[in-house]
């Protein structure tokens, strides 16, 4: 524990914020969790708890880092504590506007300049994330394609575990855009346990392995904390919403490779009129399983088609080898014994 703990900070401010902001973080899972509440309230006690997250990336940067990130251990550069504090931010700004106006940000009949300030604050978001990285960061090796992996990690593995980290970062701005206080505050987890699992493998006290296993769970986590929302019919539309305009979101970045205004332009007027349509057809969770299966599959992509393409390619030998043995037992060994000549003993038993 004492490695924790450094020279660098000023009577443990960040360390105590930290303590404090985990221990938040699990009172509010926990209360939606096993009770299926929204503990947040329009008091100052949830503006001084959210304040402690405001307070705890702020401090951060009393902190040297090196100037460069390490390719081969993921460990905390500038580029990614300043993307840390704009995307922790806009996750806890969601939360606040949903806590103190809750009629016109989620709860109530979308009006158009809830329309316009979500908008505002998904592509202010945007724009200080880009401007982060022309300034300190590559647009080549981002934050999440380059994070480095185990050695010996399978591409495929790595692809997959890249998508999803990509869609889980969609969702994260959609559910502070549309869900309920808890709901959109939720993200806040993974996006501050990152830069605590970045520490420990600085310190040596965890690999990348770790890193990258509690991560991806800190990020499913939030999947049974949606499900919890759906279960209240007060919170459920605005979980929905989310999952609609992440759909959208992700189908037009990822998929159609739209610029990021026009993807999120189109995800927040798509969550605005499309739940009600789709809600004529069929049931709120017959959509979000679909929905959730749909992401699965669409995260695994790669893996499975490199399974199927391995599995095509072994059985493309394995017809290769029948017809040569087919062939071998047909016609005389002689006519064969100068195409042998160059492979050896090994090779000619076989």
């Amino acid at each position: 524990m004492a490695k924790l703990f450094s020279h660098h900070d000023t009577f443990h401010v960040h360390a105590v914020l930290g303590v404090v902001a985990l221990l938040h973080i699990l009172y509010r899972f926990l209360c939606m969790l096993a009770c299926g509440k929204d503990t947040f309230a329009p008091s100052l006690t949830s503006v001084a708890l959210l304040g402690v997250h405001f307070l705890l990336h702020a401090s951060s940067f009393q902190f040297v880092l090196p100037r460069h990130r390490m390719r081969s251990k993921p460990m905390i550069w500038p580029e990614f504590r300043m993307h840390s504090a704009c995307f922790a931010y806009r996750n806890l700004t969601g939360a606040l506007l949903a806590i103190f106006f809750p009629l016109w940000w989620w709860r109530g009949p979308l009006t158009v300049s809830s329309m316009v300030v979500r908008l505002a604050l998904a592509l202010t978001t945007c724009s200080a994330a880009d401007l982060v990285t022309s300034k300190v960061g590559s647009r080549d090796a981002r934050t999440t394609n380059a994070m480095p992996y185990p050695p010996n990690t399978p591409p495929h593995i790595q692809d997959t575990v890249k998508k999803f980290y990509a869609k889980c970062q969609f969702a994260a701005t959609s559910l502070a855009l549309f869900a309920c206080p808890v709901v959109s505050f939720g993200p806040v987890f993974a996006i501050e346990i990152a830069p605590l699992l970045m520490t420990l493998v600085r310190k040596g006290i965890v690999g990348a392995r770790c890193y990258h296993v509690v991560y991806s769970l800190s990020l499913i986590l939030m999947f049974p904390l949606m499900l919890a929302s759906t279960l209240q019919p007060e919170l459920a539309m605005g979980t929905f919403r989310a999952g609609v305009a992440t759909t959208v979101a992700v189908r037009c970045r990822m998929k159609l490779r739209l610029s990021k205004a026009t993807s999120w332009c189109a995800a927040v007027v798509g969550a605005f009129f499309l739940p009600d349509v789709l809600l004529k057809i069929s049931c709120l969770y017959v959509w979000l399983l679909a929905g959730t299966v749909w992401s699965v599959i669409d995260s695994v992509a790669p893996s499975l088609s490199h399974v199927l393409t391995k599995r095509g390619l072994a059985a493309s030998g394995d017809e290769i080898v029948g017809a040569a043995e087919r062939e071998g037992v047909e016609e005389p060994r002689a006519e064969s014994s100068s195409i042998r000549a160059g492979c050896d003993e090994k090779d000619v038993d076989e």
